[in-house]
């Protein structure tokens, strides 16, 4: 870590000691800290992934259960529409008279979601009141860029909304 330095002073030799890393001591360092940071950048890159498809996953299933639980309240239809950009850019929730509930913009970059078209609309008793599909389930397919943490949003006929790890099937 440091040596010791002699010099002469009169009759006496003094030791002084000299502080601080060595070229080789610090290039050492440098190295094993750049191979780290190699090892663990991928997984730090897939990590994030999985937690920003996740996150929206949550936020479209809760903005789905608010829907329908506000369908029940104000007994009408509400309705659940994607904005301009897609389902990736955002959502929105609005009651059959066109009044915004709620509207939720996607701020994470890289996320793409494949869903039905149109949106979905809930009648006042909770259920999926769309004519074409109230026999069948909704599916939205969170992805990242890596695809790492895929998950799938269902919406039953019954309105029920849940989130189940991978694609849609």
């Amino acid at each position: 870590m440091g040596r010791a330095a002699s010099r002469s002073v009169g009759l006496r030799t003094c030791r002084t000691s000299v502080r601080g890393f060595t070229m080789i001591e610090l290039m050492v360092t440098i190295g094993i800290a750049a191979i780290l940071l190699a090892v663990g950048a991928p997984m730090f890159v897939r990590t994030v992934d999985f937690v920003t498809a996740k996150e929206v996953a949550i936020e479209l299933a809760g903005d789905l259960r608010q829907a329908r639980t506000e369908a029940v309240k104000r007994n009408t239809l509400v309705n659940v529409a994607p904005l301009s950009g897609g389902w990736a850019a955002g959502w929105q929730v609005t009651t059959s008279a066109g009044e915004l509930v709620s509207q939720h913009v996607t701020t994470h970059g890289g996320v793409s979601v494949s869903a039905p078209t149109g949106g979905i609309q809930f009648g006042a008793n909770g259920r999926i009141a769309n004519t074409d599909t109230n026999t069948a389930d909704l599916k939205w397919t969170v992805n990242t860029a890596t695809s790492s943490g895929t998950r799938c949003v269902r919406i039953g006929v019954t309105g029920a909304a849940n989130i189940q790890l991978g694609a849609c099937a």
